[in-house]
């Protein structure tokens, strides 16, 4: 699996492990599972915050100083848009980083039928088909 249709099914899978409604055993598969995708998670987020850095701008605020005199201050944080230079940079680097591949070798499906207790929407069962088994 590409790291960019993991991340597509992120949050569904982020919400699942935090249902209380789940059974011990059931909880445990996707916890499991949660933790082999962990680190491609992880090391995501940070690569994106490094390119914020690399291509960024300055974050900016406005400061007082005197009665009516105002300076910009940078925050020292960094922030892009669609609007910054380097966005086309930025973008091409992201895209290359959602097409490294994800190991789910190790990750044991879940059956199907063991989500049967549980009110879970079609869209999010189409997310999670990586991880369900019929």
């Amino acid at each position: 699996m590409k790291l960019k249709e993991l991340l597509f099914t992120r949050s569904e899978f982020e919400a699942l492990i935090k249902r209380k409604d789940l059974k011990g055993s059931l909880s445990y598969k996707i916890s499991k599972a949660y933790l082999v995708v962990k680190s491609d998670l992880e090391t995501f987020d940070k690569t994106k915050n490094d390119l914020v850095q690399k291509y960024g701008e300055p974050i900016m605020i406005d400061k007082k100083i005197g009665d009516n005199a105002i300076e910009k201050v940078d925050t020292g944080e960094k922030k892009i848009d669609n609007t910054s230079p380097n966005w086309d940079k930025y973008i091409e680097e992201l895209e290359e980083l959602g097409e490294q591949e994800v190991d789910l070798s190790s990750i044991k499906k879940i059956k199907i039928h063991e989500f049967k207790d549980l009110t879970i929407s079609a869209e999010s069962l189409i997310k999670l088909n990586w991880l369900i088994q019929d």
